[in-house]
């Protein structure tokens, strides 16, 4: 509340909550899948969910897991990015 405003009064002005970003990142690199995490952390204030997978990945969304964006490697080990989109 702004020193002008009187109690019980909402401001004008007052910004509007924002969702969370849900970001899923698939890479099977640790090291780039941590340096993401902290991208998107840091920048955006995102929720980050990893998987180190397509099946990790797939699994995760067929048990509920919403996001709002996905960063998948299209080069997995052992898979193609292309077969988990």
């Amino acid at each position: 509340m702004t020193p002008t405003a009187k109690a019980g009064q909402e401001e004008e002005h007052a910004a509007p909550s924002v969702p969370r970003l849900r970001v899923l990142c698939i890479d099977d690199d640790d090291d780039i899948l941590n340096l993401l995490r902290l991208a998107l952390v840091r920048t955006i204030d995102a929720e980050v969910t990893l998987a180190r997978s397509g099946d990790e990945a797939v699994g995760a969304i067929a048990a509920g897991l919403t996001a709002d964006v996905i960063l998948l490697d299209i080069n997995l080990g052992g898979e193609e990015g292309y077969e988990v989109a």
